[in-house]
């Protein structure tokens, strides 16, 4: 009986023995109900002596899971939760001797991420978006890499208009495996939301590496050079664009709307670059032609070319007025026929343009002054009445 009770005594000594001072305390304290001091005492010893012992780990995160549980403070609560999931990471991480430990620990991990996927789903549908937000963010820790989580992550933070948080994991997701929607998405919420336009441009950068054969990231370039005015730059980028999309016939048209503006200003500038000028007029007309070549009916197209021929055709009117008598007598003939050609070329793309838009009163009047210079009596005739039958 001697030897049994003294047999006894060694057993307990060496498994008191074989724990730190610190765990046993904490684990005291634990059974206690004493969660916070017990707390305490343990993350000294995570930090310190315990930091690779899996059941002091373990511990930890049956501590913080327990407060997660019982708190009524959210910044508390997310404190916690956080903790108890990096407790039981450590824990798998450090095996324990028990093995009851790491089972428990992995089944407590799988659990934690389950109901936070159930929490955020639950919140997200009750737009409750900042608190789906902190549930799959927790689930992120546990799983870093489930880019379904990373997504509803995103779309919970732009939803609660937490954009950096969402910036962020849409970034996790391009790190992860990058997809054109996913860099549209960033790219939009930068330009359009957060109006980060560097940052925008650095993930445009970022895209056209990743998908070199995309033309649509450049796409939102061009919106960012088109708002800051660097129309130069815009029709560039609008060539290079064109390279993967030779028939887009909209950016065409948007190229030689810019060549138009780069005339409007060389106009207003003294002195007046004729150079400049003339280049400009080719280059918006050939783009117009071109848009023409792939759609003749286009309304725009049609009436924005005729303006153009209008407008030298009254480069070369205002010519004739400057004239003197002598000048006039022997040179305005040459000026009128040349101005007559322009009026001839601008009649029938402004009628492509009225048989698209037969009630624009704009088109109309427009034409009525084209067969007023080109002496067509009976055309402008029958479009003076259909003005007035439009009750103009």
């Amino acid at each position: 009986m001697k030897n049994l009770y003294f047999c006894l005594l060694f057993l307990l000594s060496y498994s008191a023995f074989g724990q730190s001072s610190s765990l046993i305390e904490a684990r005291t304290l634990q059974a206690e109900g004493k969660l916070t001091e017990a707390l305490e005492v343990i993350s000294k010893a995570v930090n310190k002596e315990l930091s690779e012992d899996g059941g002091a780990w373990y511990t930890y995160a049956e501590l913080n899971k327990a407060l997660f549980q019982k708190s009524q403070v959210d910044s508390e609560k997310s404190e916690f939760l956080t903790e108890a999931i990096r407790g039981y990471q450590m824990t798998l991480k450090n095996p324990s001797d028990n093995v009851r430990i790491n089972l428990s620990a992995g089944q407590s991990i799988d659990l934690l991420y389950q109901t936070l996927i159930q929490n955020g789903a639950t919140f997200y549908q009750q737009q409750e978006y900042e608190a789906a937000l902190k549930a799959f963010n927790n689930a992120i820790l546990i799983e870093p890499t489930d880019t379904t989580i990373i997504t509803y992550a995103a779309n919970a933070a732009v939803q609660a208009q937490r954009y950096d948080l969402a910036i962020a994991n849409f970034q996790k997701l391009i790190d992860i495996a990058p997809k054109v929607r996913t860099y549209q998405n960033m790219i939009s919420l930068q330009k359009d939301t957060q109006k980060d336009i560097a940052g925008a441009l650095s993930t445009i950068e970022q895209a056209n590496s990743d998908f070199p054969e995309s033309s649509v990231f450049n796409r939102y370039k061009l919106d960012i050079l088109l708002d800051q005015e660097e129309n130069r730059a815009a029709i560039g980028l609008i060539d290079q664009i064109m390279e993967k999309e030779p028939n887009n016939n909209q950016l065409l048209l948007r190229k030689a709307v810019l060549h138009d503006k780069f005339i409007a200003e060389i106009k207003g500038t003294e002195p007046l670059d004729s150079a400049a000028l003339q280049q400009e007029i080719d280059w918006a007309e050939a783009a117009y032609l071109s848009a023409l070549e792939r759609d003749k009916e286009n309304v725009t197209a049609n009436f924005n070319l005729a303006m153009l021929y209008n407008d030298q055709a009254n480069t070369y009117y205002r010519s004739i007025n400057a004239m003197t008598l002598e000048q006039y007598k022997y040179g305005h003939q040459a000026y009128e026929e040349k101005a007559l050609d322009f009026i001839k070329k601008a009649l029938t793309l402004m009628e492509t343009a009225s048989a698209q838009k037969p009630d624009d009163i704009g088109i109309l009047k427009t034409l009525v002054s084209y067969y007023s210079r080109l002496e067509m009596g009976e055309k402008k005739r029958e479009v003076e009445k259909k003005i007035e039958a439009l009750g103009f």
